[in-house]
């Protein structure tokens, strides 16, 4: 299996060459604009742990990507469909931007959320798809779902109709879009007057949480890994505490079966960080293999988002470091999911 080969609807996939350039217009400095939030989210619905990702100013790799001037966190996992569905109950009781798609409770390769009701009064139940699926990663979402997610992060999880208290500002000035130009992040949170403390990362943001190391293959030298797990070396994909591995196909198999033959009504996706000794270096887990996740590539409006890492239905080279795609920001499949930023802790 190859690269190009296993990503049904991606509408250009680029291999060393950056789309729109390497650098991060779209960066939580703005602490000289507005006010500095904690990034503590102290709503009730949803926990999102993060890693600390330091070395500030750290060099790029040789393909360019990498370098960020400013600390942050990155979330240790993707969101995952507990997390997504305790969203959709708090704000898609209409689901007027189409956060809900119906593949979310029928694809049993990956689902994991069932609608129920009625427009303005729809409710979202986490399903038993060959086992509890609440902490496995959510798939199906496109750019603006991620985005409206994160903005519902940094507006600490409100409840209600789906507007700029909500949805449709915070992070991200939505205003009701679901395709055309994915848009830049905000500078300021417009609903708090406060920076953006949850955002869809920049792909250097993404890269560097992945593959970079400060001390790379345990020297005193920092570097860039090829996968991240902070390995070079080919990963398996067996569940578990061994190191190096990832929910990929390795020669012929699936991750979670073990077994060659896809299966219409099987689950294929693992429970977040259950390859427990596959962490980068900072602490993420899952940034190869399971789901490709979004960036936003340099944060510029562009008719296209970047996605990275390789999901369960691909081979092991898709997760390295030197692959990468861009797709059209309304896509959504069983092959992508999402992690969030957040500012510094």
């Amino acid at each position: 299996m190859t690269w190009n080969r296993q990503i049904a609807g991606f509408v250009v996939c680029l291999l060393g060459i950056s789309l729109v350039g390497c650098g991060d217009s779209s960066s939580p400095s703005s602490a000289s604009v507005c006010p500095q939030g904690n990034g503590i989210v102290s709503g009730r619905l949803v926990s999102y742990p993060v890693v600390s990702v330091d070395d500030p100013g750290n060099s790029s790799d040789t393909n360019q990507f990498g370098a960020v001037p400013y600390k942050f966190s990155m979330g240790k996992f993707n969101v995952t469909i507990a997390q997504y569905a305790a969203f959709l109950n708090a704000v898609a009781k209409t689901d007027a931007y189409d956060l809900y798609h119906p593949n979310m409770g029928t694809d049993m390769n990956s689902a994991g959320i069932e609608r129920s009701g009625n427009p303005g009064n729809y409710r979202y139940t986490v399903l038993n798809n060959g086992g509890d699926s609440a902490n496995r990663p959510i798939a199906y979402v496109t750019w603006f779902n991620a985005a409206r997610f994160a903005n519902w992060m940094a507006n600490n999880q409100p409840e209600g109709v789906q507007d700029a208290r909500t949805t449709e500002e915070g992070a991200y000035p939505l205003k009701g879009a679901v395709s055309g130009n994915a848009v830049s992040k905000n500078l300021c949170n417009p609903n708090t007057g406060q920076t953006i403390t949850f955002w869809i990362p920049t792909e250097n943001e993404w890269y560097k949480a992945a593959y970079y190391s400060r001390h790379y293959e345990s020297t005193s030298q920092p570097g860039y890994y090829l996968y991240a797990t902070q390995s070079n070396a080919s990963p398996g994909n067996v569940v578990g505490g061994s190191p190096n591995q990832m929910n990929v196909i390795v020669g012929v198999n699936f991750s979670v079966t073990q077994n060659a033959t896809l299966y219409a009504t099987q689950n294929y996706l693992t429970d977040v960080g259950a390859y427990t000794g596959s962490a980068s270096y900072y602490g993420t887990f899952d940034q190869n293999g399971g789901l490709y996740q979004w960036n936003d590539l340099d944060g510029k409006p562009f008719p296209y988002r970047g996605v990275r890492g390789s999901f369960w239905f691909a081979g092991a080279q898709a997760a390295q470091s030197i692959n990468f795609a861009a797709v059209t920001p309304e896509h959504a499949g069983n092959d992508i999911g999402f992690r969030l930023s957040s500012i510094a802790r």
